[in-house]
C-alpha cells in the first residue's frame, strides 16, 4: 500500500485536536451543521478531522451557493481513524465558487465514508501543487475507505492543475488488500455527474473524471449516468498513454482476489473533448490499462468508434450483452460495426450458441449496415450461425450462407447492407407488368455490396427471416405472401408462414422482392403491409406499416 508522509502526523492530530461539540450540537449519534458562508464551510472541513468518535455520521447542509474566493482555502480531509464513520455533504442543489484547492483533499481508513450530493463547484481554478499526487476538484485521493459517493455532482467551466493522478472530480482511487492490517474494499459510486467546459492538466494518468481509476486490486469504481463534454485533457508525462476523456488510468483491479473482484464499470455520454498525453491526441476514454485492469462498457454514448475508444493495450475489456453497440459508429441511416465488435460478440456466445448482433438496441430506422469481412470471416470460422436482431425483424443467416457471402469477397475491407422499399416504378418494364394484377402491398430492394459490387447468390446456404406482423382488419397473416421478382418479370411464390405474430420465410438469393396479397382481393384493397425487411446478414432495423392501395 502506498506509504504518506502524513500518515504519523494524522494519527497524532486524532490526539490532540478536540472539535468545539458545543458549537454544533448535542452528543448524538448524528450530527448536522449547516453552512451559508466560506468561513463556516473553511471551519467544518477542517475542524472535522477530529470530530469525535461518538458522532457516528456528520452531515454537512449547504444552504445557498457560496463563493471561497475571499478566504484562504483549507481542504477537509475525512480521517477515519478518528473521525465520523459516515461523512455527508449535502449541496441542496447549490455552487461552491472560487475554489483554489480541493474539496477534500482525500479519505483514509475504512470507516471514513464519505457522501457528497448535489453539489456543482464552477468557475474555480484549482491547482494541486507539483508534488501532491491524486488531485481533482472533489477528492483528491480516496485510499483504503469502503464508501465514497458522488451523487448529481458537477464541475464546470474550471481549470484543475495537479501532478500525478489528476482527474475532473478525483484523483486516485484504491483499497486496501493486505490482510494483517485490513483489508478494505473499496467501492466508488460516481452517478448522475458531470464534467463540462474544463481544463484538466496532470503530470501523469489523467482524466474527465479520475486520473487513476484503481489502484489496487480490491477497489471497483462505478460510472453511471455521467457526462464528459467539451473539455480540454492534458497530461504533460512523457508517455503518450497516460491521458482519457473518462479516466487517464484503468488500473489493476479487475482479478479475483480473497473472495473479491473490482474493476472499472462505465456508462457516459462524452462528446467534443480534446485529449493529449505527451502532445499525442487519444480519442479513447482511457489513456492506458495497469497490469491486469478490467474496463467494463455497460451503457453510454461516446463520439469514438468502438475500436478508436476503448481498444486495449493491456487488461481486459467487456462490452455488456444489453449494450455492446454503444461504441459503433452510427449515423441516421447507417450503422458501422468494428471488428473488435464482432469479436466482442463471437466470445458473448455460448458454446453451440448463435452470434446476435442486437442492432435494435442501437437505433431503429436503420437501412444500410457495413461490416469487416474479417469479423464475419471469424464468425465462419466458429461454425456458428449469425443472427441480427433489428427492430422489427430476427434474421437467423445459417453457417453455409455466411461462408458462401465471405467467400465472394478477397477477405479484405467490408460488406454494405441495403434494405429499402422502392417505387414500383424504379422497377424494369418487365418487372412492373409482373406485377400489375397483383395487390402489392411493397417492394423491397435488398443488396449485399462488396466493393460496390453485388452479393445476390448465398451458395445454396439458407437465411430465415423471421417478420413480427399484424394482419390488417379481417385478414389473418396467412393472407400475405413473399415474391421474388426477376429482372425478366417471372415471379417466384417464397413459402411464407405465419407464426405467433411472425412471417417466416428462407432465402436463398438476394434480389428485388413483393408482399403481396396470397388471395385475390375482394372490395377495398385496404391496410395491407408496406415495410417490412427481407435482407441477408444484415443489422438493419424496419418498421411496419400498413397503406391503402387504391386500384
Amino acid at each position: 500500500m502506498k506509504k504518506m508522509k502524513w500518515l504519523a502526523s494524522l494519527l497524532a492530530m486524532c490526539l490532540v485536536l478536540v472539535l468545539p461539540v458545543n458549537a454544533f450540537a448535542e452528543e448524538t449519534d448524528t450530527q448536522v451543521v449547516e453552512v451559508t458562508t466560506a468561513e463556516e464551510l473553511v471551519a467544518v472541513l477542517t475542524d472535522t478531522t477530529a470530530l469525535p468518535v461518538q458522532y457516528k455520521n456528520l452531515t454537512v447542509e449547504i444552504l445557498n451557493n457560496i463563493d471561497v474566493s475571499e478566504v484562504e482555502w483549507v481542504s477537509g480531509f475525512v480521517n477515519g481513524y478518528c473521525g465520523a464513520e459516515v461523512y455527508t455533504v449535502n449541496g441542496n442543489d447549490n455552487t461552491i465558487s472560487g475554489l483554489t484547492g480541493a474539496l477534500f483533499s482525500g479519505t483514509w481508513a475504512g470507516n471514513g465514508n464519505l457522501i457528497i450530493n448535489d453539489l456543482t463547484i464552477a468557475d474555480s481554478e484549482m491547482s494541486g501543487g507539483a508534488d501532491n499526487n491524486g488531485f481533482g476538484a472533489f477528492i483528491g485521493h480516496t485510499e483504503a475507505t469502503e464508501q465514497v459517493t458522488l451523487n448529481n455532482c458537477h464541475l464546470l467551466n474550471c481549470s484543475v492543475t495537479g501532478a500525478d493522478w489528476t482527474g475532473g472530480l478525483i484523483g486516485y482511487a484504491a483499497g486496501y488488500n493486505n490482510q494483517n492490517d485490513g483489508p478494505v474494499f473499496q467501492t466508488i459510486d460516481i452517478m448522475g455527474c458531470s464534467v463540462e467546459g474544463c481544463t484538466i492538466t496532470g503530470a501523469g494518468s489523467t482524466g474527465g473524471i479520475i486520473g487513476h481509476a484503481t489502484g489496487n486490486l480490491w477497489t471497483r469504481v462505478n460510472i453511471e449516468d455521467c457526462v464528459v463534454s467539451d473539455n480540454v485533457i492534458i497530461c504533460t508525462d512523457d508517455s503518450d498513454k497516460k491521458a482519457g476523456s473518462v479516466m487517464g488510468t484503468v488500473g489493476v483491479a479487475g482479478a479475483e482476489y480473497a473472495g473479491k473482484t473490482g474493476g472499472v464499470w462505465v456508462a457516459a455520454d462524452v462528446s467534443g473533448n480534446t485529449v493529449t498525453s505527451n502532445g499525442v491526441e487519444i480519442v479513447r476514454i482511457f489513456g492506458r490499462f495497469g497490469s491486469g485492469g478490467t474496463l467494463h462498457i455497460v451503457d453510454g454514448d461516446y463520439d469514438c468508434f468502438r475500436n478508436e475508444c476503448v481498444a486495449p493495450d493491456s487488461g481486459v475489456l467487456n462490452i455488456s450483452e444489453e449494450a455492446w453497440f454503444v461504441l459503433a459508429k452510427l449515423d441516421e441511416e447507417k450503422i458501422e460495426i468494428s471488428e473488435e465488435l464482432m469479436e466482442e460478440s463471437i466470445a458473448m456466445s455460448g458454446e453451440g450458441e448463435a452470434v446476435e448482433l442486437p442492432v435494435a438496441e442501437a437505433a431503429g430506422g436503420i437501412t444500410t449496415v457495413e461490416l469487416p469481412v474479417s469479423g464475419l470471416q471469424q464468425v465462419v470460422e466458429s461454425e456458428k450461425a449469425l443472427v441480427i436482431v433489428s427492430e422489427t425483424a430476427v434474421m437467423e443467416i445459417e453457417p453455409a450462407a455466411l461462408e458462401a457471402i465471405v467467400a465472394e469477397t478477397d477477405g479484405t475491407d467490408t460488406i454494405v447492407l441495403v434494405v429499402e422499399q422502392i417505387e414500383e416504378s424504379v422497377l424494369n418494364e418487365q418487372q412492373q407488368a409482373a406485377l400489375e394484377q397483383k395487390d402489392v402491398a411493397a417492394v423491397i430492394s435488398a443488396e449485399i455490396l462488396h466493393n460496390g459490387a453485388p452479393i445476390s447468390d448465398f451458395g445454396g446456404g439458407k437465411i430465415n427471416v423471421y417478420i413480427p406482423f399484424e394482419p390488417a382488419a379481417g385478414t389473418n397473416g396467412s393472407d400475405y405472401k413473399v415474391i421474388y421478382i426477376a429482372d425478366d418479370g417471372s415471379t417466384e411464390n417464397i413459402v411464407t408462414e405465419y407464426v405467433e405474430g411472425y412471417l417466416v420465410v428462407e432465402l436463398e438469393h438476394f434480389s428485388e422482392y413483393a408482399i403481396v396479397k396470397a388471395a385475390p382481393a375482394t372490395g377495398d384493397h385496404s391496410n395491407v403491409l408496406l415495410w417490412v425487411c427481407l435482407m441477408v446478414g444484415s443489422l438493419l432495423g424496419c418498421a411496419i406499416v400498413y397503406n391503402k392501395k387504391v386500384a
